[in-house]
C-alpha cells in the first residue's frame, strides 16, 4: 500500500512540474523571406487583416498568426483575439505599385510609392494609434542586435492592453515580431512570448528578402 501512495505522489509531482513553453512551440519556416521562427502553441497562420481597428500597411507584414481560441477578459463580454505578426523593413523601402493604362493609344506604366518606413518603431508609431512604449530595451538576440518594446493601450482600447514587440538588425533590413495580449494575462502571456522571440534565425547567408504578406 505504502508503495502505491508513493508511485501516486510522484506521478502528481510529475504533472504539476511547469513545462517549458518552447516545448510545445512549432517552428514556422518562409523561405521566400529567408527566416524563421517558433510559433506558440495554438497558432494558426491567419489573414492579414485590420487588428483591433488599426489599419497595419500589408507591404510590411510578413506573417500573421492567431490563436485557435481567444481568452476571457474580466469586464468584457468578448473574448480577446491573441495574434502574431511578423515585418520586414528593406534598407531600400519603397513600396511600389504598378499600374498600367492607355494614353493615346499607347500603353504605359505608372509606378506609384508607398509610405517609406525605416524600421517596425517608426511604423508603430504611425499606423498605431492610442499606444505609448512602455519598455525599449536594446539586447542581443542569436548574436544580433535586437530591441524589445512593450507597447501598452488604454484610451482608446477596449480592453487595457500590452503588447510585446521585438526587432531585430538583419543583413537587409530590419525585422521584427510583435505579439499581442490584455494586460490582465500579460505576465503568464509573455513567457509564451520569449521563447519565440529568442528563436528568430535568418535562414540566407544574403540576409531577409521582401517577399508576399500573409
Amino acid at each position: 500500500m505504502t508503495g502505491a501512495k508513493s508511485l501516486l505522489a510522484f506521478l502528481l509531482c510529475v504533472l504539476l512540474l511547469p513545462t517549458d513553453p518552447a516545448q510545445a512551440q512549432s517552428i514556422h519556416k518562409n523561405q521566400e523571406v529567408g527566416y524563421q521562427i517558433r510559433v506558440p502553441k495554438d497558432y494558426q497562420s491567419a489573414a492579414n487583416s485590420n487588428l483591433f481597428g488599426f489599419s497595419f500597411g500589408s507591404n510590411f507584414v510578413v506573417d500573421s498568426f492567431k490563436r485557435e481560441r481567444g481568452i476571457a477578459v474580466k469586464d468584457s463580454y468578448f473574448d480577446f483575439d491573441l495574434r502574431m505578426m511578423t515585418f520586414f523593413f528593406p534598407d531600400e523601402n519603397t513600396v511600389p505599385t504598378k499600374q498600367e493604362g492607355s494614353v493615346d493609344g499607347k500603353t504605359v506604366k505608372v509606378t506609384f510609392t508607398g509610405t517609406m518606413y525605416r524600421n517596425f518603431k517608426d511604423f508603430a508609431q504611425d499606423r498605431v494609434t492610442g499606444f505609448f512604449f512602455t519598455k525599449e530595451k536594446k539586447q542581443k538576440i542569436g548574436g544580433k542586435p535586437a530591441v524589445l518594446y512593450e507597447m501598452k493601450f488604454e484610451k482608446l482600447a477596449t480592453v487595457p492592453q500590452l503588447w510585446l514587440a521585438c526587432s531585430y538588425e538583419v543583413p537587409g533590413g530590419e525585422f521584427a515580431v510583435m505579439f499581442t495580449a490584455p494586460e490582465q494575462h500579460y505576465q503568464k502571456l509573455a513567457r509564451e512570448f520569449l521563447p519565440s522571440i529568442k528563436s528568430f534565425k535568418v535562414l540566407n547567408k544574403s540576409g531577409l528578402k521582401p517577399g508576399k504578406s500573409s
